[in-house]
């Protein structure tokens, strides 16, 4: 059973000859259910008039301002506003549960001053990794085997007598390590770990690649932005390295990315499968964490000009 729903019109199509329910959505892009005591032949269209609930919010919307098209994502202003504003209270609640690590809007990447003064570290799944990756990031396993390969030469020159040797493998520009995942969550359990392994290291959680998205599009910036501002890398198909506009949002509850961009997620049974490999990920964390001692403490502002100790 499929229905198209026109905004704000509300124009709903029957696609079998039975009574069924309706979903509309709503103008705060509200999932709205109707039961429909009307039956319908295929090639008839349901009017909006036969809904008194559906009737109702459409005179609702014909009171409003006909100039309320967003600009930057191409789609109504209200719809953008909701998936936008829902996608960063979703972030920042996740990051708020890590204040070891901290937090990092997609947006901000923008006052880094060149693209090598950050190295961001995709902390999702393969699978995640396979539909789009932020153009330039590694995979956590890949930055950690990079990690261990440093502290295994550093180990090597300590146990030599060749101390210059060890002071010139020190990078004093190295770059912030920025981990990102869905939505902040895998991000901050991962970041708060690597700050606890690697306390020289600048490590921050990023509010996810479908806030990311958004920030592709220019939201959350002023409408007018200086022309030496960095640009943000786009999303690319590791299989091609090619751009694309499809993301991968881990399940439909994460699923707010702009309108125009293409979403996949988990199917259910595989869905179930990876939240209980997060949950693990969480209890192997927690251990680690009770085990080593913090050797950090939790930052509220970040000043980019700094340099770790």
């Amino acid at each position: 059973m499929t229905y198209n729903y026109c905004f704000p019109a509300f124009a709903v199509e029957s696609k079998i000859t039975a009574t069924h329910r309706i979903f509309a959505v709503g103008p705060e892009n509200n999932l709205c259910c109707y039961d429909w005591q009307k039956t319908c032949k295929p090639e008839n269209k349901a009017k909006a008039e036969d809904i008194p609930e559906v009737k109702s919010m459409q005179q609702q919307q014909q009171g409003e301002e006909d100039d309320d098209t967003g600009a930057c994502c191409g789609c109504r202003k209200a719809d953008f506003r909701t998936r936008h504003e829902r996608c960063l209270d979703e972030a920042q609640s996740y990051q708020r549960k890590f204040p070891h690590a901290p937090p990092l809007a997609s947006t901000s990447l923008r006052s880094f001053r060149t693209a090598e003064s950050f190295r961001l570290v995709d902390a999702r799944t393969e699978p995640e990794q396979a539909v789009s990756m932020i153009q330039g990031a590694v995979s956590l396993q890949q930055f950690r085997k990079e990690m261990e390969s440093r502290s295994c030469i550093h180990q090597v020159l300590a146990s030599s007598e060749t101390e210059e040797l060890l002071e010139g493998t020190k990078d004093p520009s190295k770059p912030a390590i920025i981990v990102y995942c869905t939505i902040g969550y895998r991000s901050g359990l991962e970041a708060t770990h690597l700050r606890r392994q690697y306390p020289d290291l600048e490590v921050y959680s990023l509010d996810g690649i479908v806030a990311y998205t958004h920030a592709l599009e220019g939201c959350g910036l002023p409408s007018s932005v200086p022309p030496d501002v960095q640009e943000l890398p786009p999303l690319i198909d590791p299989k091609t390295s090619r751009v694309t506009r499809v993301i991968h949002t881990f399940g439909g509850a994460w699923d707010l990315a702009p309108s125009s961009y293409n979403t996949v997620q988990f199917r259910p049974l595989a869905l179930v499968s990876r939240l209980a490999q997060v949950g693990g990920t969480v209890v192997v964390r927690t251990i680690q964490g009770v085990l080593s001692r913090p050797t950090t403490t939790p930052a509220t502002n970040i000043d980019w000009h700094s340099k770790s100790e």
